[in-house]
């Protein structure tokens, strides 16, 4: 029965009508239960449904209708009804409709287009229904699908030597089906039990023939209604007389048959059935082509203490996580309502008075150390800042660098990154972490460093492994400064087009700073002298960063530095080299000749 209800709900859900409004325009959804409100499990249904349509952007009106068809069953009646609701919705547009367990199923198969027209209709908790009528309204059926396997494990668990397992089961529809759908999924599990059904009896031949099993025995309850007198009960009243009867323990997958005399079982939540039907309606009504309903409704397993302990069960025999009712409080529990708000009261004036000693006490201290405090930390980051700035300068000379040349770095790149709109925190961070950018170097041979002119591919491979040195040297501190010093070393020969080194990170993948870092670093280097190249002139430097825009370099920041070439041209002037003797002296240094500058070059340093 469960496998037409499945390909049913996704066949009629991949065929869904209407699209979703622009404008909010508010529904009216019918939602028709099969039992009265006095019902737990028809109460979280319903809880469940109206959280989900309330919880919508645009929420339906909600209109709510009880058939109360534990007492009331005769065909006349539902005749009757249906004509009242025809009635009373003839001039309410109904968009929706929703309903619960297998009697309003079968009352909306019947009579649901005399009342609410062609709206379409969800069924949720569906137990072993038929395959729809022909133009029946319902577009989707949701089953119940109860954990008999997982109740009866538990049981069996709990009660070793048993070996008998009684259906107690009523008459009705829904009764009927569970009683044979347990059938079903036992003989599939193949439990070690042998099945009796004690169905459509009198509570008295109930009672009688409880009290006839041995202790041995498990009495397996699903939802009694009505006996086969016509006698309909109240919530859990089945079972605290089944429970009461004899000496076999009392199991249900349903939470309302625990608590007053079943011990419990892994039931079913009722909540999450309202909510996966009207979930279903919503996307019926919206245009899903889909809906990803969950493979199995949630379960909880339940246990009522007092009834565990009338049969002698310890609780290390249920679940971990189960939920327990009847359980007596605790002194905490009993008197929390005075306990709380009086520890409050004397935490806060033990901890008023605390404080009132300890700033008296600290005061003093705190006035005589807050300046002198204020000098160290201030020397302390100075100090600090000057050594990266110097292990930078050290690096960059290493490589035949000047000092200079990190210095340009760093003042070119806090310049971009205001123009970027960076906080000044973080300005200060890139202007410091920025000299480090190649400190990876100090792991490079020096004869690769301080060869003259092309490097051959090997020793490029070489080079580039600067990057993830610098990497593993910074990677340790926990400082914000050398946290981006980290970064920027390892991403600055990261290209905008994916085409860099040594992750091959493509765009916004690069850290801001590195690609701030990146760009400031090429532009000093084309318009400085090294000893293996002459240096660029500015139009041919600027020419050539605007070509690599979008390609090597982020576009905003190539746009920044073209716009803002007056001004980098200052910063530089303030942070000039000297003449460079080295390139004057060496005979192998090129003339000036605009080339384009690949990952291999030696321009930007490996």
């Amino acid at each position: 029965m469960r496998a037409w209800l499945g390909v049913w709900t996704a066949a009629g859900l991949c065929a869904s009508g209407a699209a979703a409004v622009a404008e909010c325009e508010p529904r009216t959804v019918l939602v028709i239960h099969s039992y009265a409100p006095d019902y737990s499990w028809t109460r979280t249904q319903n809880d469940g449904i109206v959280a989900t349509l309330g919880a919508l952007p645009c929420p339906p009106h909600v209109r709510i209708e009880y058939l109360d068809s534990k007492y009331v069953q005769a065909e006349a009646y539902f005749a009757e009804l249906a004509q009242i609701l025809a009635s009373k919705y003839q001039d309410t547009r109904i968009d929706g409709a929703i309903t619960t367990d297998n009697t309003a199923f079968g009352f909306v198969e019947d009579y649901g287009r005399a009342i609410f027209g062609d709206a379409p209709t969800v069924s949720g908790g569906i137990n072993g229904a038929d395959a729809p009528r022909p133009r029946a309204p319902v577009v989707a059926a949701l089953p119940e699908i109860a954990d008999h396997f997982g109740t009866l494990s538990q049981a069996l668990a709990q009660n070793p030597g048993a070996r008998e397992v009684y259906i107690v089961a009523d008459s009705t529809v829904t009764g009927t089906a569970i009683a044979r759908e347990i059938r079903e999924d036992l003989a599939v599990a193949k439990l070690p039990v042998r099945l009796h059904d004690l169905v459509d009896r009198t509570i008295g031949e109930l009672e009688d023939a409880i009290s006839a099993l041995p202790a041995e025995a498990i009495v397996y309850l699903v939802p009694f209604f009505r006996d086969a007198a016509g006698q309909a009960f109240p919530e859990g009243e089945v079972a605290r007389r089944l429970a009461a009867a004899g000496p076999a323990p009392v199991y249900a997958s349903w939470a309302s048959e625990i608590g007053g005399g079943a011990i419990g079982g892994r039931t079913l939540n009722g909540r999450r059935l309202g909510e996966e039907a009207a979930q279903a309606l919503i996307r019926w009504l919206d245009g899903a082509s889909a809906l990803p309903l969950p493979a199995t409704p949630a379960h909880v397993d339940i246990y009522d203490r007092a009834a565990l302990a009338a049969h002698g069960i310890p609780p290390a025999r249920i679940p971990d996580r189960a939920v327990v009712l009847n359980r007596p409080q605790s002194l905490w529990e009993r008197h929390s309502r005075i306990l709380v708000p009086a520890g409050a009261l004397i935490a806060m004036l033990a901890t008023m008075l605390a404080l009132a000693v300890s700033t008296l006490r600290g005061q003093r201290m705190v006035n005589r150390s807050n300046a002198r405090v204020l000098a160290m930390n201030r020397e302390i980051i100075d100090t600090q800042r000057e050594l990266v700035a110097t292990l930078g300068e050290v690096i960059e000379a290493r490589s035949l660098e000047t000092a200079n040349h990190v210095r340009r770095v760093a003042a070119i790149s806090r310049f971009l990154g205001e123009k970027l709109g960076l906080a000044a925190a973080d300005l200060d961070i890139l202007e410091g972490a920025s000299p480090l950018h190649d400190v990876g170097k100090i792991g490079i041979p020096e004869e690769i460093l301080a060869k003259p002119g092309r490097l051959t591919p090997a020793e490029f491979a070489i080079v580039k492994t600067h990057t993830t040195i610098g990497y593993r040297i910074l990677q340790n501190s926990t400082r914000p400064l050398m946290q981006a010093a980290c970064t920027i070393a390892h991403e600055h020969h990261e290209r905008w087009d994916g085409q860099g080194y040594p992750r091959g990170l493509k765009g916004e993948e690069i850290a801001l700073m590195a690609r701030i870092t990146a760009v400031a670093d090429v532009y000093d280097a084309l318009l400085s002298a090294r000893c293996y190249k002459r240096a660029w002139p500015e139009a041919d430097a600027l020419a050539y960063i605007a070509e690599e825009r979008g390609r090597m370099f982020d576009p905003r920041l190539v746009d920044l530095l073209t716009a803002h070439a007056d001004e980098l041209r200052t910063i530089r002037g303030a942070l000039a080299d000297g003449p460079r003797a080295d390139f004057a002296e060496k005979p192998h240094a090129p003339a000036f000749r605009p080339v384009r500058v690949g990952l291999s070059s030696p321009l930007t340093g490996g």
